[in-house]
Parts: structure tokens; sequence; C-alpha cells
């Protein structure tokens, strides 16, 4: 299956997390987002597919409206189950607005990342400029793989494991204002 349609099939966040199977006694993803693990693991998941399947898994949440000179404030998640982990951001083009992040490049203990979550459902981008009723945001992902060889996209090294920065492409997000 070519990884645009791959990326169109894609569910929202939560839809994604797979079920506990009775009779093999583990936990199975959906076949969607099995393939794309396996394809972004693997590096063969281009980034304007990836940033379909981002924009189709609802990460960004906004507000159904926002009055004019009122902060727009934004939710981000991490499509964790498909990706591993890693970090995604959001860089707004518009100047004087804040960069959106969400995930983690190392896994932490529960109260923490329980904290982390919530800063990251509560992310103030700042007050649009008058006029302004679409966001275009510049999309990367850093994804941390456990791989003793580099990718393509490999920008930096810890200990363990090369991190992948992945400029994915544009995002244009539109904003219901009330003026």
């Amino acid at each position: 299956m070519p990884g645009f349609q791959l990326a169109r099939l894609t569910t929202p966040i939560g839809q994604d997390q797979g079920a506990f199977n009775l009779v093999t006694r583990s936990w199975e993803l959906p076949p969607v987002v099995k393939e794309l693990q396996r394809r972004i693991m693997a590096d063969e998941l281009a980034p304007s597919n990836m940033l379909t399947a981002i924009r189709k898994a609802q990460v960004l949440l906004i507000p159904a409206r926002l009055d004019l000179g009122e902060p727009l404030i934004v939710g981000l998640r991490f499509p964790l189950e498909w990706t591993g982990p890693g970090i995604l951001e959001l860089v707004p083009r518009t100047p004087g607005l804040a960069t959106v992040r969400a995930g983690q490049l190392y896994p932490v203990c529960g109260f923490s990342g329980m904290a982390r979550r919530e800063r990251e459902a509560q992310q103030v981008v700042g007050v649009l400029p008058d006029g302004v009723s679409t966001i275009e945001f510049d999309v990367r992902v850093s994804l941390r793989r456990e791989s003793t060889t580099p990718s393509r996209w490999a920008k930096a090294k810890d200990e363990w494991n090369y991190v992948d920065t992945i400029e994915l492409g544009v995002w244009r997000v539109p904003i219901k204002v009330m003026y």
C-alpha cells in the first residue's frame, strides 16, 4: 500500500491504542498502526505522508472559536503509539506567536508524564494579529531510534540512540475569530 494511502487511514489518537487479545494474552495494535510503526522505524514513510498521518490523528486541539484579542490556547498530543519516543514541534510562521511542543524522547515514570501531558494540553500560542484567521506552522518531529546505525534524518546521537529530526512541511490551521 502506498504511503499516502496508509497515512489517510490513520485514526484519531485514542482510537489507535488497540485492544487486549484474550486468546494470545497480549496487547495488539490495529494493523494500520503496526504498519505506520514499521515504516517510520524503517525510514520508509515520506515526511509529507507522516504530516498527513499526524493531521488525521487529530493531535492538535484548537478552540471552536476565539474572541478578538483573546490569546490562542491549544493542546498538542504526540502519537506515541505509532512513532515511539519523540517530540512533535509546531513553529508558527506568524511573528510573535509561540512554538507548541509535545512528547518526550525518553521514558519517565507516570507522575512526571502526567504533568507533561497536562502542560501540553494547555499551551499559549499568543494573541493573533488583526486580520489573521489562519496560522501556518512549520512541523518538525524528532524521533529516538534504538539503532546503532544512523538514518538519513539523524541529527544527533546520545549515549545509546540516534535522534532523527525530520522537517515534515507546513500545516495551515484555520482559526475562527469572533469580531
